[in-house]
């Protein structure tokens, strides 16, 4: 479980962090950042750091899924939305 929430704290920053790269080439490790979300992560939860910087250099970011997270689809009225139901 704490794997996983880790591992949903990861994804919850790359996307925050995409909009601040997007206009740039550089690899998501470069930027500042990052670099500070890795450090904490290996300081406090003794993650391998080149591990954590190959795996955000690998991160496609998808312009799509950042869009229906900052819009989600619940924000529809109820009478939309129960039809998932």
């Amino acid at each position: 479980m704490k794997k996983l929430k880790l591992i949903f704290i990861f994804l919850l920053f790359v996307i925050t962090v995409q909009n601040a790269c997007a206009q740039y080439e550089k690899k998501l490790s470069e930027y500042s950042i990052v670099q500070h979300f890795i450090n904490r992560m290996v300081t406090t939860y003794n993650f391998n750091e080149s591990y954590l910087v190959k795996l955000f250099d690998q991160t496609a970011l998808s312009q799509e899924v950042i869009n229906k997270i900052e819009n989600p689809y619940e924000k529809e009225p109820w009478f939309i939305y129960k039809k998932n139901f």
